[in-house]
């Protein structure tokens, strides 16, 4: 007979395993991570930088021409953020997401590098929808 003993289940045995799963809800409780998924009253606040986009080769900078929507105007996917312009070139920056604009990190008239952030967007907020 190759099949395991019974398992006897006591007080003891299943107050033992209580503590030990306990401790681990604890532990991850105590990661900034995970606290913020286990409770279900915090907001994370997803943040998006929009970045100054690849111009070209020999491009490595370009001058804020306009900034095309304010700070708390709602966004949808691909609509025009920012203009650029270089000696070369004129660039619409547009938005990766869905959210509301917090704040921007360049005016109008500044010379910006390649990668520079031009402002961030919070995907969490809520956009009214348009009428």
């Amino acid at each position: 007979n190759l099949s395991a003993p019974p398992v006897r289940t006591t007080k003891a045995s299943v107050w033992r395993s209580m503590v030990w799963w306990t401790r681990g809800a604890v532990r991850l409780a105590r990661s900034s991570v995970t606290r913020r998924w286990l409770s279900p009253t915090s907001r994370r606040l997803e943040k998006i930088t929009v970045q100054v986009p690849t111009l070209g080769d020999s491009i490595t900078e370009a001058s804020i021409v306009s900034l095309e929507r304010a700070v708390g105007d709602a966004v949808k996917v691909d609509e025009v953020v920012a203009v650029l312009e270089t000696d070369k070139v004129s660039v619409e920056v547009y938005a990766p997401s869905t959210g509301v604009i917090t704040d921007f990190a360049v005016k109008v008239d500044d010379v910006v590098e390649v990668g520079a952030e031009i402002c961030a967007i919070d995907t969490d907020a809520v956009v009214a929808p348009s009428s």
